[in-house]
C-alpha cells in the first residue's frame, strides 16, 4: 500500500512522515523533495502463526509513505491547483494523508493567519480541481471524437459531481460505471485521512468539532496527533517509547492508529500463509475486502492464480484453538474452497496449484 502525505508547507507533514517511518527527513522547509520510507504493518497474528508453525522467516505486510514534495494550501500569490509533475506522481498512491496544521504559532506560508477549517477546504479543492481538468479535457476529446454513450455518461457524472465541490471519494458509482472509468486516477476519489497536527497541550483535548465534521461530510477520518511528540516517540530507543507514552498522555503510536484507520478507509484486510521448504516463511498479505481466493492466489503469485486448484483454508481463531495447522486438520477445521471463496480478514490459506 501507498500513502502520500500532502498539506500546506509547515503543516508538520514532514514531521509526520517521520513520526511514521522513524526516519529523520529535515524538517521545517518547503523544498521539492519527495521522501519515501517503508515500514512493516505490526500484527500479533502473524507473530503467534510464526511461533506455532516453526516457519525461520516472518514477513509483514508493508506500508510506503510518500511525503509528498508540492504546495497545498496558502499559495502565495498564485492560482490554486496542484503542479502537473505533482499531481501526475500521486496518481501512483493508493490513499492520501492530509495534514492539517492546528498548534500553536502556525502560520500559512503567504503569511496568512493559520484556519484548520479552510486549509482543509482548500486542499481538497486542490484535489477536485484536478480531477475536473481531466474530466473537461476528456469530454473535449468526446466531442471530437466520439465514444459509446455508456462512457460518456459516466464522464458527465464525475463532472456534474465535481461542479458541486464534491470530491469523487463520495460518488457513488455501479460496476460498469467503476470499470468504465477504471483507467483514469482521479485524486479526489482516492481514500483520504484527516490529520489535524496538534501542539503538545491540546494532547488528549477535546477534537476540533468543526474539522471532525468537515472530514465526516468529505468521507474521511479524522485524526489528531502531535506529530512533533510522535516523532520523537519514534527516534526513541523501542524498550523506552510504552513508558514515554504513558507519560505524555498519549495511548496508542501515530502509525497503529494511522494503519488501522487506513484499512478501514481503504476496505482492506489481512491473509497469511506458512510456507515450508524452501521459503520456509510465515507472511501476512493484504487485499480488499470481499476478494476471492483465486485473486487472494494471484497476489501471492501469478502462478499460483494460473493453475489453482483449491484453497486449504482455516481462520486464525481455529488455528490457534487447535494449537497449530496439524492439530485443526485433525479437528476438522481446514477447509476445502473453490475460486470464488470469499476470503475472510485471518485466515490461513495454503494454495494448491498445478502449472
Amino acid at each position: 500500500m501507498k500513502v502520500g502525505i500532502i498539506g500546506a508547507a509547515g503543516s508538520g507533514k514532514t514531521t509526520l512522515f517521520n513520526a511514521l517511518t522513524g526516519q529523520t527527513a529535515q524538517t521545517g522547509g518547503s523544498g521539492r523533495k519527495t521522501h519515501l520510507g517503508v515500514v512493516k504493518v505490526p500484527d500479533e497474528r502473524l507473530d503467534a502463526i510464526q511461533k506455532m508453525t516453526g516457519r525461520k522467516n516472518r514477513v509483514n505486510a508493508e506500508i510506503t509513505f510518500s511525503d509528498v514534495a508540492g504546495e497545498f494550501a496558502g499559495k502565495p500569490a498564485r492560482e490554486h491547483g496542484l503542479d502537473p509533475e505533482v499531481a501526475n506522481m500521486m496518481k501512483a498512491l493508493d490513499a492520501l494523508a492530509i495534514v492539517i496544521g492546528d498548534f500553536p504559532g502556525y502560520s500559512l506560508p503567504n503569511g496568512g493567519k493559520a484556519d484548520s477549517l479552510a486549509s482543509a477546504s482548500e486542499i481538497e479543492s486542490d484535489l477536485m480541481l484536478a480531477d475536473l481538468m481531466i474530466v473537461e479535457n476528456k469530454l473535449d476529446r468526446i466531442k471530437r471524437e466520439p465514444v459509446p454513450e455508456m462512457d460518456r455518461q459516466a464522464i458527465e457524472k464525475c463532472k456534474a459531481f465535481l461542479d458541486q465541490e464534491r470530491p469523487l471519494r463520495l460518488l457513488e458509482l455501479n460496476a460498469t460505471e467503476e470499470h468504465l472509468l477504471s483507467s483514469f486516477t482521479f485524486l479526489s476519489r482516492e481514500p483520504a485521512l484527516f490529520i489535524q497536527n496538534i501542539g503538545e497541550e491540546d494532547i488528549g483535548k477535546p477534537d476540533n468539532t468543526a474539522l471532525e465534521s468537515f472530514a465526516a461530510q468529505r468521507g474521511a477520518p479524522l485524526l489528531a496527533v502531535c506529530a512533533k511528540v510522535e516523532m520523537e516517540i519514534a527516534q526513541m530507543p523501542e524498550a523506552d517509547r510504552a513508558e514515554f507514552r504513558t507519560a505524555m498522555g498519549i495511548g496508542e503510536s501515530a502509525l497503529d492508529r494511522f494503519i488501522r484507520e487506513s484499512y478501514k478507509a481503504l476496505s482492506l484486510i489481512s491473509f497469511f500463509t506458512a510456507i515450508p521448504g524452501a521459503a520456509d516463511e510465515a507472511r501476512a498479505w493484504t487485499i480488499k475486502n470481499g476478494s476471492t481466493a483465486l485473486e487472494a492466489a494471484g497476489k501471492v503469485h501469478s502462478d499460483i492464480r494460473r493453475g489453482f486448484i483449491r484453497a486449504e483454508v482455516v481462520s486464525y481463531g481455529d488455528f490457534v484453538d487447535a494449537g497449530g495447522l496439524d492439530a485443526a486438520k485433525g479437528r476438522g477445521k481446514i477447509r476445502l474452497e473453490g475460486k470464488e471463496y470469499i476470503v475472510r480478514d485471518g485466515d490461513i490459506i495454503n494454495f494448491r496449484f498445478n502449472i
